[in-house]
C-alpha cells in the first residue's frame, strides 16, 4: 500500500494558519514554513521574533519544502536561528549547533547547558557519517540509588563538551557567531510562550524557592503574564564565557567551581575531577540495513566496551526487515504490524535491561553478528509471548532534537536533554537551571547507560530520511515514522501526523492515542499487550524532527509534529 499526497489530502485538512495576538501586537504566523526573506545577515529582526513566537504552538502543521537547505526544531525561533546560519555560509552542523545551543534559552523547561548533547553529521565529501558522544559519565564516587538496580543518580554534564567537539570537528563557524542569537535573546529578551509560561506556572514553588529562580522567572514575586518577555541577563553572561573560554571555564574553571558546589549543597555527589576528567568522543556511527537502505544511528561499541544504545533502532529494524511489514499495513492500520514492532522493540531492550548494562551479559557483546541475532529475536517474537517493556524507566521529558540538511549535502541530527522535568532540581548556577540528569548503568568514572541520537538512512548512497525525537517513546517515534516513510512511501507529513503509540508508562500500558484505529489496537490487546489510551497528539509520544529528501529531485521536505512547537522550515 503506497502513499502519495492526494491519499493524504483526500484523507485530511491542512491546518489554517495560526492568527496573531493582536493586543500584544503579533503578527500572522507562517505556519507553512516556507522560504522567507530574511533581514540582515544572522539576525531575526524583532518583527519576524514575534511572528515566530506566534507560531509556538501544539497541533498540525504544513510543510516545507526545499532543494537548498532545510532545518526543523522544536521551537520556531530556534529553526530561524539555524536558517539564518544556512543563509550566512554555515553548514549543518553549524546551523544544528546555532539551534541546540538557542533552544538552551528559548526552552529552559526542556534542555540546558548543564545537560547532555549527541550529534552525527554525514560528511558528503568523504562520505563519513561520525558520531559525538556528549552523554553523561558516571560520577567517581557515585552510589547505587534505592529501587533501580542500575541507577546512579545525578550524572557529569556533557552538553558544552559535545558542543565543542561537534564544532571542531565538523563545524566552520565561530563559537561566538553560533552563539549570538542565544546571547541576544538571553540578555535582550524574548516574548514568553504559553508552553514555557505553563511549565513555569506548574513549577512556580519550587522556582520561588529559590533566589535564582526568582530572580529570572518571578522577577516580582508573581510569573509575568503570557507574552511577557522573559529575561535570563546571568545565562546571557555565562554564554558570553562560554563563548571566549569554552571548555576551560565550564570543566575547570569558574563554573565548574560552583557547579560542583551548588551540586554538593544539593545532594549530589560530583567533584572537582569528575568535572576535569570529561571528555566527548568521537567514532563512527553505528551502521546496519532495512530493505535496501543503509541505516546510520546509534553505535554499539567504544574501545571494546559495550555503550547502551537506548533508541536502539538498528538492531530493532534487524527484526523487523524479517517480517512482511509492506503486505501488512502501516502499524496504524495492521494488529501485526503494530504487535510486532511492539515486540520487536521489547524484546531488543529486554536483552539489554536484563543485564543492567554489564557488557559481560550483553547477546551483542559476545560476537553475534546483528543478523544472526535477529534471527534468534525473530523466534521469541513468532512464539507470540509477550516481552517485558521497560521503556520508561530510564527517559523523562526534557528533550530537544535538531535535523538540518544544508546545500553541500551534509545532513547533522542533534539530540540533547535535561533528562529531567522542567526545573526539577530547583538549583541553579550562574544563570542557568542545573540539570537532574540522572544516570543508569555503566560503572563510575565511565559514561551512563545513556545516549539517545539521531538517525541518518541513506539510499542509493545518497541521505533520503534523516531525523531525531525527543521524549520518553523517543525510539516508538522514530521507528513507526521510519516503516511508515521506507515501507509505505508516506509522505513525511502525514507519518507525523498519524496517530501513534508510545512507551509504558506507570505499569498501566503502553500509551495510545485515542484516534488510533480501535479496531486495530483492540486487536493487538487481544494478544496480550495492555494499552492506556491518552489524548490525540500526545506529549509524550515525542516529535519526529525529520527531513526526507526525495530521490532524483534532491527536494527536501520536512513538517513540524503536531505533538510538539515544532516548525521546518527550507532555505
Amino acid at each position: 500500500m503506497k502513499y502519495n499526497r492526494r491519499t493524504f489530502l483526500k484523507k485530511t485538512i491542512t491546518g489554517a494558519a495560526v492568527t496573531g495576538f493582536s493586543g500584544l501586537g503579533f503578527l500572522k504566523s507562517n505556519v507553512r514554513g516556507d522560504p522567507v526573506s530574511i533581514q540582515g545577515i544572522h539576525k531575526t529582526s524583532d518583527k519576524e521574533r514575534k511572528q515566530l513566537i506566534a507560531e509556538t504552538r501544539f497541533g498540525r502543521k504544513t510543510p516545507a519544502r526545499s532543494r537548498k537547505s532545510m532545518a526543523i526544531t522544536s521551537h520556531p525561533l530556534a529553526t530561524r536561528e539555524a536558517v539564518n546560519i544556512l543563509k550566512s555560509g554555515g553548514n549543518a552542523c553549524d546551523a544544528a549547533l546555532c539551534a541546540a545551543i538557542t533552544q538552551t534559552v528559548l526552552q529552559p523547561h526542556m534542555v540546558g547547558i548543564t545537560g547532555y548533547l549527541t550529534s552525527m553529521f554525514y560528511d558528503a565529501v568523504s562520505g563519513k557519517t561520525l558520531y559525538v558522544n556528549g552523554s553523561v559519565n558516571v560520577p567517581l564516587g557515585a552510589k547505587k540509588t534505592d529501587g533501580a538496580a542500575a541507577a546512579w543518580g545525578p550524572g557529569v554534564p556533557g552538553f558544552w563538551a559535545g558542543f565543542e567537539e561537534s564544532l571542531s570537528r565538523f563545524g566552520t563557524k565561530s563559537k561566538k557567531e553560533l552563539m549570538a542569537p542565544a546571547i541576544r535573546y538571553a540578555r535582550a529578551g524574548f516574548e514568553m510562550h504559553p508552553f514555557l509560561w505553563g511549565e513555569i506556572f506548574m513549577e512556580s514553588e519550587k522556582i520561588g524557592c529559590s533566589d535564582a529562580g526568582l530572580k529570572i522567572y518571578m522577577p516580582d514575586n508573581a510569573i509575568p503574564r503570557p507574552y511577557e518577555m522573559l529575561y535570563q541577563k546571568e545565562a546571557a553572561d555565562t554564554l558570553e564565557r562560554l563563548a571566549e573560554e569554552g571548555n576551560d571555564y565550564f570543566y575547570r574553571g569558574e563554573f565548574a567551581e560552583e557547579f560542583c558546589r551548588t551540586s554538593q549543597k544539593g545532594g549530589r555527589n560530583i567533584t572537582h575531577r569528575d568535572m576535569e576528567r570529561y571528555k566527548a568522543y568521537c567514532e563512527e556511527a553505528g551502521s546496519g540495513t532495512y530493505r535496501g537502505f543503509k541505516v546510520r544511528a546509534l553505535p554499539i561499541t567504544h574501545n571494546g566496551s559495550k555503550v547502551y544504545a537506548l533508541p536502539m533502532i538498528i538492531e530493532t529494524l534487524d527484526v523487523l526487515e524479517l517480517l512482511d511489514i509492506p503486505r501488512q499495513g502501516p502499524p496504524s492500520e495492521s494488529p501485526d504490524t503494530m504487535f510486532q514492532m511492539i515486540q520487536s522493540l521489547s524484546i531488543v531492550r529486554e536483552d539489554y535491561h536484563r543485564s543492567h548494562g554489564d557488557p559481560n551479559e550483553l547477546a551483542v557483546a559476545k560476537q553475534q553478528l546483528p543478523k544472526e541475532l535477529a534471527h534468534e529475536r525473530l523466534k521469541k517474537l513468532q512464539a507470540e509471548e509477550v516481552a517485558p517493556d521497560t521503556s520508561s524507566s530510564s527517559l523523562y521529558e526534557g528533550t530537544c532534537a535538531v535535523t538540518v540538511a544544508d546545500g553541500q549535502g551534509n545532513v547533522a541530527c542533534i539530540v540533547h536533554s535535561s533528562n529531567q522535568s522542567p526545573f526539577e532540581t530547583g538549583l541553579w548556577v550562574k544563570g542557568v537551571n542545573l540539570c537532574a540528569l540522572r544516570t543508569y548503568g555503566g560503572i563510575p568514572g565511565e559514561r551512563g547507560l545513556q545516549g539517545p541520537a539521531g538517525m541518518i538512512i541513506f539510499k542509493d548512497g545518497k541521505p533520503f530520511l534523516a531525523g531525531g525525537s525527543p521524549s520518553r517513546s523517543l525510539t516508538q517515534c522514530m521507528l513507526q515514522n521510519t516503516v511508515n516513510i521506507l515501507d509505505f512511501g508516506m509522505p513525511i507529513d502525514e507519518s507525523v501526523s498519524r496517530p501513534r503509540y508510545g512507551s509504558l508508562v506507570d505499569k498501566r500500558g503502553i500509551t495510545i492515542e485515542k484516534n488510533y484505529d480501535e479496531l486495530v489496537w483492540k486487536a493487538v490487546e487481544k494478544r496480550g499487550v495492555a494499552f492506556h489510551v491518552v489524548n490525540p497528539w500526545n506529549f509524550y509520544h515525542g516529535a519526529f524532527e525529520g527531513i526526507h529528501v526525495e530521490p532524483g529531485s534532491g527536494m527536501m521536505i520536512a513538517c513540524g509534529d503536531p505533538r510538539r512547537h515544532s516548525k521546518a522550515e527550507g532555505v
